[in-house]
């Protein structure tokens, strides 16, 4: 609990700016409980081989909310799961001048990515 405390009330700052899209997962890809970033289209969700955003390939921008190939209908558990137990690398959130990092929680960066703030 007092790593959710920690992070809502001293949230970490980028080093540099990138631009992201609504996806947590667009341009990662999981490892384990490890989201790594990956230069390119690439969807977090398929696990099984390289698979670039279908969204993005249809011609729109990258959005969770609109994504068709993942259905959490039925799996939200999963999702739950998931949001408490991987580990995101942005590599704009990557400290400077540490050779070891632990990456930060999937719910954070999933708030992060996904809500404007209205």
């Amino acid at each position: 609990m007092h790593d959710v405390v920690d992070l809502i009330m001293n949230p970490p700052r980028p080093t540099f700016e990138k631009t992201r899209t609504k996806c947590p997962f667009y341009g990662f890809d999981l490892l384990g409980n490890a989201l790594r970033e990956r230069k390119g289209n690439q969807c977090g969700l398929k696990t099984d081989s390289h698979s670039p955003c279908s969204l993005q390939i249809s011609g729109h921008l990258p959005e969770l909310s609109q994504c068709t190939k993942h259905d959490w209908q039925g799996s939200e558990e999963d999702f739950a799961k998931m949001l408490w137990t991987v580990r995101v690398f942005p590599n704009e959130y990557y400290p400077k001048g540490q050779k070891f990092w632990t990456g930060l929680p999937l719910w954070w960066w999933f708030i992060q990515t996904t809500y404007d703030g209205d």
